[in-house]
């Protein structure tokens, strides 16, 4: 491919799609936990269930991974595209999970830093990354 190509510039349209859609994914989870909060709330952070934060650990160290193993030299071409969009869906999850735990057991405060966290790593999701996975000289 060449760097004006029609399918390397394809490519990095549906990536930044992906992208947008997965902090787009996240700012509806943050709204749908905040339209849910308790004005009487003290606003105190609660005992959040262990299995909703090892999901989110285990959802946030999975898009590392995969957004760093995109990027590796070594990883074949065909298997780039593939492992970025895995790495921003999981960043979108973390929001998932978020949700969940704000509608099972009340803890928004909780819930909200889970998609803030989901957040932070979706934004790792630079112009710059998303034109590396491309194949070698296609951006």
């Amino acid at each position: 491919m060449t760097p004006d190509s029609p399918r390397s510039e394809d490519l990095l349209q549906g990536l930044r799609r992906v992208h947008r859609g997965a902090l787009a994914i996240l700012a509806v989870c943050a709204v749908v936990i905040v339209s849910q909060a308790d004005p009487m709330d003290d606003g105190g952070l609660g005992e959040a269930d262990r299995r909703f934060t090892l999901a989110a650990l285990t959802l946030g160290i999975g898009s590392i991974v995969a957004r760093r193993q995109s990027a590796a030299p070594s990883t074949a071409p065909r298997m780039r595209v593939p492992l970025a969009i895995g790495a921003l869906l999981l960043t979108s999850a973390i929001g998932g999970v978020g949700v969940a735990l704000a509608v099972r057991q009340d803890e928004r405060e909780a819930s909200l830093l889970f998609v803030m966290g989901g957040l932070i790593l979706a934004l790792r999701a630079s112009p710059t990354f998303l034109r590396s996975v491309l194949p070698r000289g296609a951006a």
